[in-house]
């Protein structure tokens, strides 16, 4: 249904955390155009619901006095550009008029100035507004769970009305800082704001906002502005809201209630309740009935005419999804159609696995293509992959970059949006793996694509959450019980040791095995009893 979004959240409930799907209401832009023959005119941007839309914008219209009756309207219709996507002419309703276009309205509509083509540039954008992410703050699940009381017992105007809204801020210690309330939520926010700031207290990184009602986008961006970790708030957050805080790193929490939460962002900064194990490590596939899933993925497909690389048929039978090479850095024709027959023989999902166009360098070597380059690589490569998918009767399950191109998107603004960019052209509904806490991340979740998060068994991670470089001494994990090890310290409690000391959040919906390390095969099946044997399920995402 266009009104709501599935997501994933952990949910604390009886003192026990389950990662459930949800459904979340749905929250995009709409610009609102007004036309007269070759006038147009731009009211601005709201955001809504999806549905209704021609409704919405003639009861916006009528009750701003720009409309008096329904004679006045032609015909209201979406944007029809053809050049445009689909979804880029869904956020644009043309409203066509018998007459010369009227005066503007009484007061502003837009959140933004005209957004241009169809709505695409509509929505408030910390990253334009020279915005940063918030530095993590970890929390306690039995301090949050407080808030609320906390919160109704300094809510004096609303014990006395009943009729407004109220935004309060916490300190990490869970001590309440500031109040402030106000019929409108986002005025209850922006007066809590106006407030820190007046009081040279911005940003706000050691503190916790709670919210009395819903969690929507523009609130986020104000938590944004803020500098605030985590968001609050005791109803439902929107899907757009869900979106933003985990592209910036935000903490975010609805439907916080006494002895109950959801976490749809940041799970891996909120802890176990006290006295009582972690059962759901981050990114965990938990369904509803509990069990854990996860899946485990191989780079393949790798040879290259009459040279053999890597280990498929002792790999293929262990894994449930593959990356395939397409050309560029390993994968002749033959050898690719090779590897597609053999995946299908043992049911294993097959995705895109692009490079830089280096077979010397076997790809790992990074270089210096421009965005329009790296775009255009990788469409070509997801292309040639599909045609022996086509041919055998298969899916294309999923991206996943190779070797120097996938670091440097980790690390990239420009490279993650030309490769996330490229596969939205080519299949919106395509799901991209990335590493966690990168922009590449943050790029693949601002396309709209579907984001699998990925951890790496075999590697050595740093304090950073970065991958070791392969020069690092230490940077490999050969003992297949050692990586074994790790991999479910992933899955189950969601961190794993540093190479330079400590340990690292980590957040997994899929676990890779390089298939051309000499002992990979080995490596494979330690991960995967390892992961059976804790009563993990290995199956593709």
């Amino acid at each position: 249904m266009k009104g709501k979004a599935r997501v994933r959240v952990a949910r604390l409930e009886g003192g026990r955390w389950r990662e459930v799907r949800d459904e979340v209401a749905a929250e995009a832009p709409l610009e609102i155009r007004l036309r007269y023959r070759d006038e147009v005119a731009s009211l601005g941007v709201v955001l809504r619901t999806p549905g209704q839309d021609a409704e919405l914008a003639a009861g916006l219209l009528y009750t701003e006095g720009l409309l008096q009756d329904p004679k006045e309207v032609l015909a209201i219709a979406p944007c029809a550009d053809g050049s445009l996507p689909p979804e880029a002419r869904e956020g644009v309703i043309q409203v066509f008029l018998r007459h010369p276009l009227p005066p503007p309205p009484r007061r502003h509509l837009a959140l933004t100035a005209a957004c241009g083509a169809c709505g695409r540039e509509a929505l408030p954008d910390p990253g334009r507004l020279g915005l940063s992410p918030p530095p993590p703050l970890a929390v306690d699940p039995d301090l949050l769970l407080a808030l609320p009381e906390r919160l109704g017992e300094a809510q004096r105007l609303f014990r006395a009305t009943g009729g407004l809204h109220a935004a309060a801020l916490f300190d990490r210690e869970g001590r309440l800082v500031a109040l402030r309330e106000d019929v409108g939520r986002h005025n209850a926010l922006d007066k809590l704001i106006g407030w820190a700031f007046l009081q040279g207290k911005l940003p706000l990184h050691d503190h916790i906002l709670l919210v009395s009602g819903r969690a929507g986008y523009e609130l986020l961006v104000k938590a944004v502005a803020a500098g605030i970790p985590v968001f609050c708030a005791v109803s439902a957050p929107t899907s757009l809201a869900v979106a933003l805080a985990q592209a910036y790193g935000l903490t975010l929490v609805g439907f916080l209630r006494p002895g109950r939460m959801n976490v749809y962002a940041g799970r891996e900064r909120v802890g176990p309740p006290r006295g009582l194990p972690n059962p759901c490590g981050l990114g965990l596939s938990l369904e509803e009935e509990g069990g854990v899933k996860v899946d485990l993925n191989a780079d393949a497909g790798e040879s290259y005419g009459a040279f053999a690389y890597g280990h498929d048929r002792e790999i293929f039978p262990l894994v449930s999804s593959a990356n395939l090479a397409c050309g560029f850095h390993g994968g002749s024709p033959g050898r690719i159609l090779e590897a597609v027959r053999l995946a299908k023989a043992h049911g294993v999902a097959v995705g895109a696995h692009p490079g830089f166009p280096d077979l010397v360098g076997f790809g790992r070597r990074e270089m210096a293509l421009s965005p329009e380059e790296v775009y255009a690589d990788v469409l070509y490569q997801i292309g040639a992959l599909s045609a022996f998918l086509k041919a055998e009767g298969l899916p294309l399950h999923h991206v996943k970059p190779h070797g120097a191109l996938y670091l440097k998107a980790c690390r990239d603004r420009e490279t993650a949006r030309a490769i996330a960019l490229a596969v939205k052209a080519f299949d919106p509904g395509l799901p991209l793996v990335v590493l966690p806490g990168t922009v590449y991340e943050e790029e693949a979740r601002k396309a709209g694509l579907r984001v699998v998060l990925e951890a790496f068994p075999e590697r050595a991670y740093l304090r950073s959450g970065q991958l070791a470089p392969r020069s690092m001494p230490g940077s490999w994990i050969t003992d297949p019980e050692e990586a074994a090890r790790r991999a479910l310290r992933m899955v189950l409690e969601g961190k794993v040791e540093a190479l330079d000391g400590g340990e690292v959040a980590v957040r997994a919906d899929t676990l890779c095995i390089h298939g051309d390390n000499p002992n990979a095969p080995e490596v494979a099946r330690a991960v995967r009893e390892a992961l059976e044997q804790a009563g993990v399920e290995v199956r593709a995402f």
